[in-house]
């Protein structure tokens, strides 16, 4: 059902479960700050003969209610995310259009904060419920002592974030640089001022001579509108036309017995599509006036057919059939490559049928094909007049679709952008934690060492020296945590393999890139608490302590 969209949609799991961790660990990181202003509170309660459990009970359910209102708001969030998505492109992802916040995500959703909010508040709980009633209270308004122990698990949460952060960023990343690349490839051929008509005509009312005749009258009618500089059909469209493969037998070439005979991509087309498209001639000529029904069947090949077939000849003149019992058909000319089958799948070899000559070459002809027409201007302003000369010709016959080509070519990598798009604001939102999470550390380390810092500028300490202790230890933790998130992302990264064009998984610019950036962020996330602290004063700083 979700065919190769499955990948896609278990890396933005991961992604998302990755984003709740650190936004998980940046609360508990807040939640152990809030707990020093509350130790006072907390410690009387004990001296009083509160049970510490009863404390525990009460401080994990604040955190959960806290989550839980956090929770309501993201579903809000969500709400109006998904409606942003949806309008950016709901083809992207089968079903896409019937997602929906109904109630099972709700449910889900209040499920999910309950249980973080009880996870990640347990930490800061326990540590607050077990205070040193005489250090606590001893301190007076001041607040009590912050041990040992609290400062490395708020170090050990920040340093965490930024490696996750890391994890989320450079996935994004690679993401991003492999969706530019991919909008850089040249398909082989220009979709700009080109519409596409997909029709289909019955078998019940149309045989082959009459299928024949009638995309013949509606490619002329359609050539004579207004506007239009080229008209043609085809039976597959690139990029992403699919198509048909069908063995063919060489005229003076001997297969080795047991190999397998080439099986190009046939297209069936009219003599125009290559104008009307603006594909290059490699060689030879293209489809003209003399071929048609009663002449000699033709045939154009692409460089890649060249290439697989005749590797060392010249292709022009050489003679192909698909059958024994079918006629020769003489190879009139070589295209260019275009990537039929994808902007990201590497090239296939095809072969184009005249769409008059069929019935001769295979007994058989193509009902299915689609109208290209090549615009002077906006090629949709001509969609209401297409749809009217195909009502002339048939009032019966419906067309299945009316689309700009270079509304084609952005479909064919609809899947990549969406992907690339949710990725990014993961890896955006990422960011933004780690940096509050550097931040609100480091601006309570610089608070709770007011006066330590005091004393050292009082003592001739110079702002330089303030600066490099204060954002030292920022950088140390985002130092930490990026080592840690740059050997998860090597590993982590090799899962989106398949999804990447034109970059490794492990690409050392994206990773240098990306590296480069969280430390820029940590640094200035340490650096204006350092500030701070280099212009506290140092009478102002011993007399507040």
């Amino acid at each position: 059902i979700v065919g190769d969209v499955r990948p896609a949609l278990l890396i933005l799991l991961g992604a998302v479960s990755l984003v709740l961790l650190i936004a998980c660990a940046n609360v508990a990181n807040l939640l152990l700050a809030r707990g020093e202003a509350r130790q006072r509170e907390v410690a009387v309660r004990v001296a009083l003969g509160a049970d510490r459990g009863r404390i525990v009970r009460q401080l994990l359910t604040e955190s959960t209610v806290l989550a839980v209102a956090g929770g309501a708001g993201g579903v809000l969030l969500a709400w109006l995310g998904m409606k942003s998505l949806l309008a950016v492109n709901p083809e992207a992802i089968p079903r896409l259009e019937l997602v929906r916040i109904d109630p099972t995500v709700g449910i889900a959703t209040l499920v999910l904060a309950i249980v973080t909010g009880l996870v990640f508040g347990l930490a800061p709980a326990l540590q607050l419920a077990r205070p040193d009633l005489q250090s606590s209270l001893k301190e007076g308004t001041r607040g009590g002592s912050v041990g040992r122990g609290q400062q490395r698990l708020g170090r050990a949460l920040v340093a965490a974030e930024v490696a996750l952060a890391a994890v989320v960023v450079i996935g994004a990343a690679l993401l991003v640089r492999s969706f530019w690349l991919l909008r850089t490839v040249d398909p082989g051929f220009d979709p700009s001022h080109v519409l596409a008509v997909d029709l289909a005509l019955p078998a019940a009312r149309y045989d082959t001579t009459a299928t024949t005749a009638f995309y013949r009258r509606l490619v002329e009618r359609m050539g004579a509108l207004p506007g239009v500089t080229v008209a043609a059909a085809a039976s597959d469209l690139p990029p992403v036309s699919g198509g048909s493969n069908w063995d063919v037998e060489i005229l003076g070439s001997k297969r080795a017995p047991g190999s397998a005979a080439p099986s190009p991509n046939v297209r069936i087309v009219t003599r125009d599509l290559f104008r009307a498209l603006s594909i290059p001639l490699a060689r030879g000529r293209l489809f003209g006036p003399s071929d048609g029904t009663g002449s000699a069947p033709v045939a154009v090949i692409n460089e890649a057919a060249r290439r697989a077939i005749w590797p060392n000849a010249d292709p022009v003149g050489q003679q192909i059939r698909f059958a024994p019992d079918e006629p020769w058909l003489t190879v009139v000319g070589v295209t260019r490559d275009v990537r039929s089958m994808g902007l990201s799948e590497p090239v296939t070899p095809e072969v184009y049928l005249l769409h008059e000559q069929l019935p001769a070459i295979a007994a058989s002809t193509e009902r299915a094909m689609y109208v290209v027409l090549r615009t002077a201007g906006d090629p949709l302003s001509l969609a209401s007049a297409a749809r009217a000369t195909v009502r002339e010709l048939d009032p019966l016959l419906a067309i299945t679709g009316i689309r700009s080509m270079t509304e084609m070519v952005d479909l064919s990598v609809a899947g990549p952008r969406f992907t690339m798009l949710l990725l990014g604001v993961f890896g955006g939102v990422a960011l933004t934690l780690a940096a509050v999470g550097i931040y609100g550390i480091m601006s309570h380390a610089v608070k709770r060492r007011t006066r330590e810092i005091g004393i050292r500028v009082a003592l001739g300490a110079r702002p330089a020296d303030v600066l490099r202790l204060v954002v030292g230890q920022g950088m140390t933790l985002a130092g930490v945590g990026l080592a840690i998130g740059v050997a998860v992302a090597l590993a982590a990264t090799r899962l989106m393999t398949q999804m990447l064009y034109g970059i490794s998984a492990t690409d050392p610019v994206t990773f240098v890139g990306i590296v480069v950036l969280l430390a820029a962020v940590a640094f200035v996330a340490s650096w204006v608490p350092a500030r701070r602290a280099v212009s506290t004063d140092p009478t102002t700083a011993l007399h507040d302590e």
